[in-house]
């Protein structure tokens, strides 16, 4: 199963607010390109816990740019962007690589710069992977997903217990 390789992510966080903003500031990022749906909220809401809302809040006073990316519709996404004062990406079509690249285009960003983080391996990491962009694989915050969702968490259980 070394295929697989391409969808290992480069780190595995329970959860997006347990990643260390300071390491990340070490390694010089300035740039989190974050996913949104069963990352930050869940698919069927628009509510972004406090404790995620306060890691962003922690993460632009150090100076980092949060910008948001989603397959899901740029409305969704624009709402949840605005209550965390975000720049936004919606219907990204994760995994290919035209958004990621409009983002670093848009921001005058190097790759060294950016860290993508997201639940989900065949969208998100393999997405960063493809650009070759630092990556951080979250748990997904809920077991409920769309339809197309549930496909890809069985060859992503599968993926995961090889890496691991």
């Amino acid at each position: 199963m070394g295929y697989m390789k391409k969808y290992y992510p480069d780190e595995v966080i329970d959860r997006v607010e347990n990643i260390n903003l300071e390491d990340l500031k070490k390694k010089n990022i300035t740039t989190l390109i974050c996913d949104v749906d069963n990352t930050l909220c869940t698919h069927d809401s628009c509510n972004v816990s406090q404790n995620k809302k306060n890691w962003i809040l922690q993460a632009q006073s150090m100076g980092m740019r949060v910008i948001l990316i989603s397959n899901n519709h740029v409305s969704r996404i624009e709402k949840i962007a605005t209550s965390l004062n975000c720049a936004t990406f919606g219907f990204a079509l994760k995994p290919f690589p035209h958004t990621y690249r409009k983002i670093l285009k848009t921001y005058h960003l190097s790759k060294d710069e950016v860290v993508c983080i997201g639940d989900q391996l065949m969208t998100d990491i393999w997405g960063a992977r493809l650009m070759r962009l630092k990556n951080i694989y979250v748990k997904p915050m809920s077991e409920s997903d769309i339809i197309y969702t549930k496909f890809s968490r069985k060859i992503e259980k599968k993926i995961m217990k090889e890496k691991l």
